[in-house]
């Protein structure tokens, strides 16, 4: 709401790249949910792909394969 868009990202960015979050899955979606809110699907799939390095789990899977 502030229009702080980088801000925003790399604070999320620290966020999921922290190793003893107690609910990943909240942040990551938030943050996927963010980025598509701006219409920057390219970084959408960016992030899918890095969560998909971290997570094999079918409903990462899915989300993607939805968003897609």
């Amino acid at each position: 709401m502030l229009d702080e868009i980088e801000r925003a990202r790399e604070i999320y960015e620290i966020a999921i790249n922290r190793p003893n979050l107690d609910m990943p899955e909240k942040v990551w979606q938030s943050y996927l949910d963010y980025e598509i809110s701006l219409g920057e699907y390219d970084k959408v799939r960016h992030l899918y792909s890095k969560l998909l390095g971290k997570s094999k789990h079918l409903k990462v899977w899915l989300s993607y394969a939805k968003f897609e």
